[in-house]
């Protein structure tokens, strides 16, 4: 809820501005569509029950282990 509202305030800033550090307009126009997120997060947890190592989807499994190197998730 803070974030959102954080969001709200401030906006999704700038990748490379001044402004707020963040994800660009595009992206960020999608976190506020909630029935979006609750599917994808639902395909997700089906996905990853079906396949934990994701060694299906190699391409993905690249992508996430280098998000958890370079992102901190607070």
């Amino acid at each position: 809820e803070l974030a959102e509202k954080d969001l709200k305030l401030r906006g999704p800033g700038d990748i490379y501005g001044a402004s707020q550090w963040g994800i660009p307009d595009l992206a960020m126009a999608n976190l506020s569509n909630l029935p979006l997120i609750e599917e994808t997060r639902q395909a997700a947890k089906e996905l990853l029950a079906k396949d934990p190592e994701l060694q299906n989807f190699p391409q993905l499994r690249q992508k996430l282990k280098l998000l958890q190197k370079t992102t901190h998730l607070e």
